[in-house]
Formats: C-alpha cells, sequence, structure tokens
C-alpha cells in the first residue's frame, strides 16, 4: 500500500494505491492467476486537516509505546532457544496427562514452554506492529510535508 498526500487547493489528497495478488482454488492448492489494484483518494477538508494530523500524532505516540512494551517483554525471553514444535507438543501432552507428582517436576519444563510460545507471539506482534508504526511515521513525514 503506498500513500502520497498531495494539497489540491484547500484540500487535501490522500492518494492510497493497494495492490495484491488473487488467489483462486484449483484442486487441493490455491493458485496466484494474477494481481488486482485499486487507487483510491481521501478528500479531506482544510478545517480537517489538522484532526487528521493530530490522530495520526496521536496514533504514532500510542504504537511507539505499545512497540516499547512488547520489546521490553521480549527482551526478558529472547534468548531462550527454540525446541521443535513436535516435541513441544508431546511434551504438553504428557505434562497433562500425566500424575500430580509428574506434574510438579515438570513445572520449569512447562514454564519453558510457555515462554517459548510467549516468545513466538511477540515476535510476530513486535515484527506486525513495527511494520504499522512505520507507515504511521511515513505518513506524518508526508503529511508534515505537504503542509509546510
Amino acid at each position: 500500500m503506498a500513500k502520497k498526500f498531495k494539497m489540491v487547493g484547500k484540500e487535501l489528497h490522500v492518494t492510497i494505491d493497494l495492490e495484491n495478488d488473487v488467489f483462486i482454488p484449483v484442486g487441493e492448492e490455491k493458485v496466484n492467476i494474477g494481481k488486482y489494484t485499486q487507487k483510491t483518494i481521501q478528500k479531506i477538508k482544510s478545517t480537517n486537516i489538522k484532526d487528521l494530523k493530530n490522530f495520526i500524532e496521536v496514533e504514532a505516540g500510542r504504537a511507539d509505546k505499545q512497540l516499547k512494551q512488547l520489546k521490553e517483554q521480549y527482551e526478558a525471553i529472547k534468548d531462550l532457544q527454540d525446541i521443535d514444535e513436535s516435541i513441544i507438543k508431546h511434551c504438553k501432552r504428557g505434562i497433562e496427562k500425566g500424575s500430580k507428582a509428574f506434574k510438579t517436576s515438570m513445572v520449569a519444563l512447562n514454564k519453558r514452554i510457555v515462554d517459548l510460545d510467549r516468545k513466538n507471539g511477540l515476535k510476530m506482534q513486535i515484527e506486525y506492529l513495527q511494520k504499522q508504526y512505520d507507515e504511521i511515521n511515513n505518513d506524518l513525514k508526508q503529511l508534515n510535508k505537504v503542509l509546510k
């Protein structure tokens, strides 16, 4: 998705170009048959440009704060070495089916499995949020450039 900000008279025009692959099911597989493109132009009145800018700034602040929190959480568990997913599934199943004494003795392993799951979840969240944050900051830079 590409955005372009441009002043046209007293209005701000935000052009959004979106392009994605088109897939259809062919037997058991999904086959890429081409691309679709979409162009949207948002026309923002001069009286609302400041509101848009404030909204983008607030969203950038929120994304920055959330990204910092996630990175702090990830920092504590980032060095955990991954274990093969099939091994984790077998361990979880074994712990669930085990006796109370076995479960008690496996607390450390169970915590490690939970931390690994959390690590992978946080990593995906950070990657997604980082893309969103970069996009918000890019929008803000473009908007500030156009408004000067």
